[in-house]
């Protein structure tokens, strides 16, 4: 029956068991309602309950980090009857934004449109925002926790509220033709600002962009690498005093906060960004030598960031470079997103974060410090580190859909499993041992992981890419051997004796001699290093060009 109603339509969901002892289950049944009304509801922000075991009623509330759960109402005495009473009498009188929707993502009747509010913080008028029409969910929220982020495909609204096209017409065209006409995304999440608090803006997305923009924002060689914010800010909820409200978990969870420890309770603000341009997922590219353009391009920008405005990305891997192809000379451009994990580094006057244990990232493409949570500073290499393991698991596993295919043949051939799939299974700490010894020698990165590729020529191209990397970042030339490999070093070895002097010419000679970790000393010269990989990475984006030139003439 297609009238039937589904998860799109519920408003709260109601678990009953026959026995008190099976209150645990009924929440998990509320839970698992919940993880099934968020993809389905675009403007959904938490989710009521009810839980009836036997005589005892539970009202809760889900939202991003917890259950929060009433003390039981006893239904067979007046009071709890009249409680359940007052309950349902409220529901059915308070607004929208108290039953867990968001009013600032609405459909207009009169333009017969979704439209969703982007506050700009940046603006010099307080609760200033742009409207702009949602043509398409490209992200849902499939989680039951966390910062429950979407994105939209979207197009601005003009000042008199006209777009050229009305949804109606919509429903006429493909995907691909609805993708066309938006080239704004609308990114929307809650953040989690214990962090923020602690770090003030240095983990703030919106703060960090901001600061990108105007720092790069007229260097017309990096154009369309990086977002670019047309709008960002917190959103805002119209209160039932008529005045815009700060939407945070404070506000969700104002009543029942007071009966929660302190510790069950993040502080979390719900933020949105509008940025342009949209790209297409990197395994889109056509061949090898499309991805080395689109990870050159990534690097480059991810480079300028570091070094200009003091920003280190921190989560580089295939989902967060993007591709976007120019529609006149077919050429694809590398977009650098996702600043959620990014964070300051080199600031004077704030305690340095890169030295603390903090795992952020997809695991086969985390760095060896990072997964193995090192008191070592995090630096630029650690992202380097990552886009070799991402070029790594492409060349292994095929750099798009048609050549994944001719991965899968070519293991049912061998009857073989790659090396590589050590990158991702067990421990994180199992995870750094395996990248450990994969990368610690030229011999064993060859023979394990770039000898796995594809066995198609353009793969040769990326093979010879991914051993210059590793051969600069690991094994440089211009640093001392005390700084080469990745391998522990145990101080209490007889074999180790630390040098007398590290000559002035290796990039690591202002570290400390008796150092022998070679991870600290790669830090102490990171800013170096990281510029003779950026030079391995144009060089071979140039010559993947110059091939893409020779192939289209």
């Amino acid at each position: 029956d297609s009238q039937r109603p589904d998860y799109s339509d519920m408003l709260a969901v109601l678990e009953a068991k026959g026995s008190v002892d099976k209150q645990d289950d009924a929440y998990a049944q509320l839970i698992e309602y919940s993880r099934n009304i968020y993809p389905h509801q675009h403007n959904r922000r938490f989710v009521w309950g009810l839980t009836v075991c036997k005589n005892a009623l539970r009202i809760c509330i889900l939202q991003n980090d917890a259950l929060v759960a009433s003390p039981p109402i006893d239904l067979k005495s007046a009071e709890g009857r009249l409680a359940l009473v007052r309950w349902c009498t409220n529901v059915s009188l308070c607004d929208e934004d108290q039953l867990g929707y968001d009013s600032t993502i609405y459909f207009n009747d009169a333009k017969r449109r979704w439209e969703i509010k982007v506050f700009d913080d940046a603006s010099a008028e307080q609760d200033t925002f742009k409207v702009f029409e949602i043509l398409t969910c490209m992200r849902v929220a499939e989680r039951v926790f966390g910062r429950h982020t979407r994105c939209f495909r979207c197009r601005e609204i003009d000042d008199s509220g006209n777009s050229s096209t009305l949804s109606e017409d919509l429903s006429r065209l493909t995907l691909e033709e609805i993708c066309e006409l938006g080239n704004v995304l609308v990114k929307d999440a809650w953040a989690h600002t214990d962090r923020d608090a602690e770090d003030g803006s240095s983990r703030d997305e919106i703060a960090l962009l901001n600061d990108i923009n105007r720092a790069l924002g007229d260097r017309t060689e990096l154009s369309g690498r990086f977002p670019t914010v047309l709008a960002a800010g917190v959103v805002r909820q119209q209160g039932s005093d008529g005045q815009l409200h700060l939407d945070t978990v404070d506000d969700v969870l104002a009543a029942a906060k007071q009966e929660l420890p302190a510790d069950k309770v993040h502080q979390r603000v719900h933020k949105r960004i509008a940025m342009t341009p949209i790209g297409k997922n990197l395994r889109e590219v056509q061949c090898v030598d499309e991805l080395i353009i689109a990870a050159a391009d990534a690097m480059e920008v991810h480079s300028a960031i570091s070094r200009e405005c003091q920003i280190l990305h921190r989560d580089i891997s295939s989902n967060n470079i993007l591709i976007r192809r120019n529609d006149d000379t077919g050429r694809v451009n590398g977009i650098l997103i996702d600043y959620d994990c990014a964070l300051r580094i080199g600031n004077d006057n704030e305690p340095d974060r890169t030295c603390r244990p903090d795992m952020t990232g997809t695991l086969p493409y985390m760095s060896i410090g990072n997964l193995s949570q090192s008191s070592v500073a995090r630096t630029a290499l650690d992202d380097w580190e990552s886009i070799i393991y991402v070029l790594c698991w492409l060349g292994t596993f095929g750099v798009n859909y048609g050549d994944e295919v001719l991965h899968q043949v070519e293991e049912d051939a061998k009857r073989g499993t790659p090396h590589i799939y050590s990158w991702r299974t067990g421990t994180s700490i199992n995870i750094a041992e395996a990248k450990r010894n994969d990368m610690n020698s030229q011999s064993n990165f060859r023979s394990r992981i770039a000898n796995r590729f594809i066995k198609k020529p353009d793969y040769a191209h990326l093979k010879k890419l991914v051993i210059a990397l590793r051969n600069k970042l690991i094994d440089n030339p211009n640093v001392s051997d005390l700084a080469k490999g990745s391998l522990y070093i145990d101080d209490d070895e007889s074999t180790y004796e630390p040098a007398a002097d590290i000559e002035e010419k290796y990039l690591d000679s202002k570290c400390d001699k008796d150092e022998c970790d070679q991870f600290v000393r790669r830090a102490s010269c990171a800013d170096l290093i990281a510029n003779d990989l950026l030079d391995v990475m144009i060089q071979a984006r140039n010559e993947a060009v110059s091939r893409l030139n020779k192939t289209n003439k």
